[in-house]
């Protein structure tokens, strides 16, 4: 599947995209290789025979975990049965991207004529809602030629118990100041687990372009789920 790159014109350009879920090979996501391929379709997973009330004690137990004092005694405790139905509840369903650019203030000075930041934002929810989020900023400034300066910052939030971050596993830059160019890419790697079981992950990766003209594209996956 080609990948599929988003042209922001000035002003704001705020992109939401469905992303195909697919499977990546574990040794390439672990090193933080630059994987091949991009958006696509959504391929829904098998439909899950829990209910609403299988989803209610799902969040119940989940509840008890992030109210606890001592969370790993209460997922010790639980029975063979709960961790199932936890990580069925929790298992990632759907992946959406979001990128905006804005103009902003920057350091425009002499040789600036403008400057931009870049967001991106890449959701895993289940059936429960938002499990992870991985995030990439990049803020540019640029002279009609060449970009002048140049800064990315990326980080994670994990909103509930039953995914973790297990930190960035992957960054490149190309080009940058004096450059026509710059690409910075970043991965980064979740884990869904209860007590001594190891469920899922996942491995999204964020890739921004910028030019020395103002323009931009956007490019990233979630890395697709080990065991989903």
């Amino acid at each position: 599947m080609s990948n599929v790159y988003l042209i922001a014109m000035p002003g704001k350009e705020t992109i939401e995209r469905r992303i195909g879920r697919r499977k990546w090979l574990q040794t390439l996501a672990v090193t933080g290789s630059a994987l091949a391929g991009g958006i696509g379709t959504v391929v829904a997973k098998e439909k899950t025979k829990l209910d609403k009330a299988d989803l209610k004690r799902a969040e119940k137990l989940l509840g008890k975990v992030e109210n606890a004092k001592n969370p790993e005694q209460v997922w010790k405790q639980m029975s063979k049965e709960d961790l199932e139905l936890i990580k069925e509840a929790v298992t990632i369903r759907d992946v959406t991207a979001t990128t905006q650019g804005a103009d902003s203030d920057g350091d425009v000075g002499i040789r600036a004529t403008g400057c931009k930041t870049i967001t991106t934002k890449i959701v895993g929810s289940s059936y429960l809602g938002e499990q992870w989020r991985y995030f990439l900023e990049t803020d540019f400034c640029y002279d009609g030629d060449d970009i002048t300066s140049k800064r990315y910052r990326r980080w994670a939030e994990v909103p509930g118990v039953a995914w973790s971050f297990n930190g960035h596993i992957g960054l490149d830059e190309v080009g940058g100041v004096g450059s026509y160019h710059y690409n910075v890419w970043t991965q980064g790697e979740f884990e869904s687990s209860g007590v001594g079981m190891e469920w899922d992950h996942a491995y999204p990766w964020v890739e921004h372009d910028v030019y020395g003209d103002g323009s931009w594209t956007d490019d990233g996956d979630h890395g697709e789920c080990n065991d989903c």
